[in-house]
């Protein structure tokens, strides 16, 4: 017959198997091995204290952690090119993740080339703003003078010279003074232009340079680096149901890894719709890492959370969070992202029949037992675990303590068949 350090070992199944489908393997194997033993064993029916359980898988989580995000590029997806090892312990200003920066280098040189070509453009509109300047200004002095000259001219009488010298003299003197205004408005439409151009180059320079330095901030960001001390731990691909790893395709906002604040350690375990009703705030839990199955780790649930998700790994079903917090934490064991299995006590009844679960005999419907040498009888539990039926001490009157009882055999399942 299995002892029951071997039933514990064989009672760890998958998390999506119910407490019912556990106890039937379980019965299922305790026969198994009782026909390989060579002979039935005999139990006989106890009183005692029955505490129920049911089996939930989680992680090690952190409540709070530093969280590495991808950050935000114009293209919105880009790829992983390296990781620091899942585990590794990172200080602060220590590399984490480096995505691919071949697009923003060519964009970066790009824009070098550009503000170059803009800075030698205003250098080269500068001088020919300096040099125009000063042929618009000369030739507005030289407007001037002449002006002044045609102005003497036109001032001489009438009786010094002849009337139509005269007339002349005042003509020039309307042409010189055009010939000035033309001048002047000539120099303030062409150093308009130019001033024009120079402040549309400076804009431009302005808006290059300032693009520049976004690209190299986006090229400083492809390198995340570290702002907290800790193990490296790396996130779930939003979409593979994998963690990320080096080579993936990530988009802006995703995680793709985190920095757990190991103080802040609890589990972070999943409870099938099935059996939410089973599972409150309050009740302990025995947890036991897969990396150490033979220790045990003690915790309490401390929230179940009302919202229920999908898990596309483990069907159709919806699942509820369950949170639970540790007794106490052991760094030597305990480590970010370790996956755990969690018994979590539902129930406890002070004094109930209890019927060795090897002795079960249960048929998707109704749980058969049988004492020895008697016709087999249908049982309505109180609940059940790894070890026990649990039956009211009331209402059992064929069943008593101490009553002996021999497994369901082939022939009596053929009979309770028919």
């Amino acid at each position: 017959m299995l002892d029951m350090k071997t039933l514990k070992k064989f009672y760890r199944l998958p998390f999506d198997t119910g407490p019912m489908f556990c106890f039937i393997t379980l019965t299922f194997l305790c026969c198994f091995f009782s026909v390989l033993a060579g002979a039935p064993a005999e139990y006989r029916v106890k009183t005692g204290e029955f505490s129920q359980t049911a089996a939930l898988t989680g992680n090690l989580q952190a409540r709070e952690a530093e969280q590495l995000v991808v950050p935000m590029t114009e293209n919105w997806q880009i790829q992983i090119k390296w990781m620091a090892k899942e585990g590794d312990y990172v200080k602060p200003g220590d590399p984490v993740v480096r995505f691919d920066a071949s697009a923003v280098t060519a964009d970066i040189e790009n824009m070098e080339l550009n503000l170059r070509d803009k800075l030698e453009q205003k250098k080269q509109k500068s001088a020919d703003y300096v040099n125009q300047k000063l042929e618009l200004e000369l030739k507005e002095k030289q407007a001037e003078v002449a002006l002044r000259e045609k102005e003497l001219d036109a001032s001489i009488p009438k009786g010094i010279i002849s009337d139509q010298k005269y007339e002349q003299n005042q003509l020039d003197l309307k042409k010189s003074a055009e010939a000035l205004k033309k001048a002047k408005l000539e120099k303030q439409v062409a150093l308009a232009t130019l001033e024009s151009e120079l402040q549309r180059l400076a804009i431009d320079i302005q808006e290059a340079r300032v693009n520049l330095e976004k690209n190299k901030k986006t090229m400083d960001s492809l390198t995340v680096t570290a702002t907290t001390a800790g193990a490296v731990v790396y996130a779930e691909h939003e979409w593979l149901g994998r963690k990320v790893q080096v080579g993936d395709n990530v988009f802006s906002t995703w995680t793709v890894a985190s920095i757990p604040d190991n103080n802040s350690l609890q589990v972070e375990a999943w409870v099938n719709e099935t059996y939410i009703h089973r599972i409150k705030p309050g009740q302990k839990v025995d947890i036991f890492p897969d990396a150490y199955p033979d220790k045990l780790l003690g915790g309490t649930i401390k929230d179940v959370l009302n919202n229920a998700e999908k898990r596309n790994r483990w069907g159709k079903a919806h699942y509820f969070n369950v949170i639970i917090s540790l007794d106490a934490l052991d760094f030597n064991i305990m480590k970010p992202g370790m996956s755990v299995k969690c018994i979590v006590h539902t129930a406890n009844i002070p004094k109930a029949l209890l019927i060795p679960v090897q002795m079960v005999y249960f048929d998707g419907q109704a749980f058969q037992i049988k004492p020895k040498g008697k016709e087999t009888l249908k049982v309505n539990p109180l609940g059940f675990n790894e070890f026990y039926l649990a039956l009211s001490l009331d209402n059992n009157e064929k069943i008593k303590e101490g009553t002996l009882l021999e497994p369901v055999t082939p022939p009596d399942i053929a009979k309770i068949k028919e």
